[in-house]
């Protein structure tokens, strides 16, 4: 009497697992965000590293001091074309590309006290 061998299934699960590794069956494609290294006046920072294609992306933003985010975009990578990203949620949806985060910070001004605007000075009454 002949044993049936268990390989010939457990082959054909192992063919089938990787056919659909290669075909992309279920696959999400991930992408790297990188920050500007030139960017001045402030720092963006991102949420998390990478991100799939697709998903929701979040930036924090920090101004230095008497500094206010101007422009916020990105690029992709190899690319000189920009994407705006909202400056009031800071997020935007990943494309299915590498992209360069940038940022535009400007200088606050900060007005000056007038003269006539500043209080009297009252006499002393002695």
């Amino acid at each position: 009497i002949m044993k049936k061998s268990l390989k010939v299934p457990v082959i054909v699960i192992l063919v089938a697992v990787a056919l659909a590794s290669c075909s992309g069956v279920n696959q999400k494609s991930l992408y790297d965000i990188k920050i500007d290294e030139y960017i001045d006046g402030g720092t963006v920072r991102l949420v998390a590293n990478t991100f799939d294609a697709g998903s929701m992306v979040k930036l924090k933003v920090y101004p230095n001091e008497n500094m206010e985010i101007q422009n916020l975009y990105y690029t992709v990578q190899g690319s000189d074309k920009s994407v705006p990203i909202d400056i009031n949620s800071m997020t935007f949806q990943k494309p299915n590309a590498s992209i360069v985060i940038k940022a535009d910070f400007v200088s606050i001004e900060k007005p000056e006290l007038l003269p006539e605007a500043l209080p009297e000075e009252q006499p002393d009454n002695q």
